[in-house]
Formats: structure tokens, sequence, C-alpha cells
């Protein structure tokens, strides 16, 4: 038998019971990974046999290129959990959200006129572009605020 009707042999006959072991090991809660392993298995043996020959004994290689898989993925993903994920965990902690200075000291008298002049445009009409659209919004915040103060 040559592997191009020995694999979708395997597949009908083994694919199922590759997914049934390796979800001993990971759980039913995680039966999407269980086959994409099964499945990258098969892949696998589709690229790997017609260039090196069926093995000895293909059952046994799917179930051990598959057991492998699991291993590097499990292996991949306690490297993240303990690396990644408690460094993420820690600078999440040290950093803070630095405060926004909103006082008017800051506030461009120049860039709020020409806001007001825009936002007119768009009044009446006018196609204007996001970011004059944006400014003609902050001109309209700040003179609300100036109104409210009053």
């Amino acid at each position: 038998m040559n592997s191009n009707e020995l694999i979708p042999h395997l597949f009908r006959t083994e694919y199922s019971k590759i997914v049934i072991v390796l979800c001993s090991i990971f759980g039913l809660n995680h039966i999407d990974t269980a086959e994409d392993i099964a499945s990258e298995t098969f892949k696998l043996a589709l690229e790997t046999w017609p260039h090196k020959g069926i093995p000895e004994n293909p059952s046994a290689w799917l179930y051990t290129v598959a057991k492998n898989k699991t291993r590097n993925l499990c292996h991949r993903e306690d490297i993240f959990q303990k690396n990644i994920v408690t460094d993420l965990k820690s600078s999440s902690e040290i950093s803070q959200t630095p405060e926004i200075d909103l006082s008017e000291k800051l506030w461009n008298r120049e860039l709020i006129a020409k806001g007001a002049w825009y936002l007119h445009q768009a009044s009446r009409g006018s196609s204007i572009s996001k970011y004059h659209l944006e400014a003609g919004i902050a001109y309209w915040q700040t003179v609300k605020e100036d109104t409210q103060e009053k």
C-alpha cells in the first residue's frame, strides 16, 4: 500500500483514537487543541512519507509524533506562563496611569480658533477632514466648559 492510500485509511481508523489519547492529557475542555495536533500529525505524514518512505509501524509513528507535538505545546505553554505572564503581571503592578494635565495653559488658542471655523463649515454642509472635525469638537468642548464655569 502506498502513502496516498495508507494515510486516508489511517485517518479514518486512527484520527479519533489519537484525539481521545490527547484529550486524556489535555482534558475534554481542550478537544479543539487535541484535534489540531492530530490534524497536524496527519499533515506531517502527508508531507514526509512520500519522500522518506512509509515507517515500519505507521500507527506508532502517528502516535509518537502526536505525543511529541503535545509535549512541545505543553513546554511552550509552561514557558509562557512562567516567563511572559509573570512579567506582564509584575509590569502592570509597577506601571501607573500617568495623569493628564488638562489645564488651560496647554490649550493651543490658534488651533481652537481654527476648530471653531471648521466646525462652522461642517454645520453648513461643507466636507471637512477627520482632523478638522476633531479640532472643531475640541473647540466646542472648550466653549462648553467656559460657558458652564460662568
